[in-house]
């Protein structure tokens, strides 16, 4: 850093001595500035020309060399949790609106009917289950494939709303390790359960004031990729276009949980290929899916 003091001010005699010149008067920067600049003797030495004699003097004081710094890396960002990942999750859409728009991720069972009752009516759960299957294991499943497999190795009938018990029997049998449990007290132990896992289903409806869901009186989602700087997760959420594939505040999906109900999240925080019992290669039904996504 330069002090303009000091380039302002006449070099002093024991300055000039250290750096073998002789010393500078007043008279002598006089005379040099007078015969430099065209000076008339008697005149006040100020303005360009007493600055460029001061400069003289200093441009022959020989300047200290200093060991060059070295150079640190450039510190690289790291990125997002989650901000390179969203590709590889599914967010299946339930109801046959989607399909008929063409949305991405939408499919044809969205139409069918089963008993009577629209798959669109009662597959959020089954398209949960089918998002976390094709997400973190190395199959891929659609909802109907996981709508069969849920009836086979568990106690669901079909045609309505699968219970958590059965779900968790279903992933249980799929290869994961799974957690069920009520709404904590406080949001920090919600925000705990939820960094551990790799994948959360939870249970939401309009009950709570703060809710981000107004219109449902129970609806499954899944939440993936928990990011801790934003405390923010990446919603899978079948029934809405404008919620699905975005990333939410967790503390908003806590005050959306459906506390009426026995449970309100059942963690997923491991899958085993070895305990895969299904290990599904099939994908039952049409579905607008991404043109690159699990092409391998």
């Amino acid at each position: 850093m330069v002090n303009t003091k000091e380039l302002s001010a006449v070099p002093a005699s024991s300055t000039l001595a250290a750096a073998g010149m002789p010393a500078a008067t007043p008279a002598s920067l006089e005379a040099v500035a007078s015969s430099e600049a065209g000076v008339t003797s008697g005149q006040l030495l100020y303005g360009p020309p007493a600055r460029e004699v001061v400069s003289s003097h200093f441009r022959k004081i020989k300047p200290k060399v200093l060991p060059t710094p070295t150079p640190r890396p450039t510190p690289v960002p790291t990125p997002s949790a989650g901000a390179d990942k969203t590709g590889r999750i599914a967010s299946y859409f339930q109801a046959g609106a989607s399909w008929k728009s063409g949305l991405t991720w939408s499919g044809d069972w969205g139409k069918k009917k089963y008993k009577g009752k629209k798959f669109g009516a009662f597959g959020c759960g089954l398209c949960c289950m089918a998002n976390i299957y094709s997400s973190l294991s190395p199959y891929r499943s659609s909802p109907l494939d996981m709508y069969e497999f849920a009836k086979e190795v568990s106690g669901y009938e079909g045609a309505g709303a699968i219970e958590w018990w059965n779900m968790y029997t279903v992933l249980e049998k799929a290869g994961f390790h799974c957690e069920m449990g009520k709404k904590p007290d406080n949001y920090k132990e919600f925000q705990k359960l939820v960094r551990k896992s790799k994948a959360v289903v939870v249970l939401v409806s309009k009950h709570n004031k703060k809710s981000m869901w107004k219109h449902t009186t129970g609806h499954y989602v899944t939440l993936f990729l928990y990011d801790k700087a934003s405390d923010k997760v990446f919603l899978a959420d079948p029934g809405s276009y404008k919620r699905n594939r975005k990333w939410v505040s967790l503390e908003k999906i806590y005050d959306s949980l459906k506390t009426k109900s026995d449970r309100q999240y059942l963690l997923v925080t491991e899958y085993k290929k070895e305990k895969d019992s299904w290990r599904n290669t099939e994908f039952t039904g049409k579905c607008h899916l991404p043109s690159n996504w699990k092409t391998d």
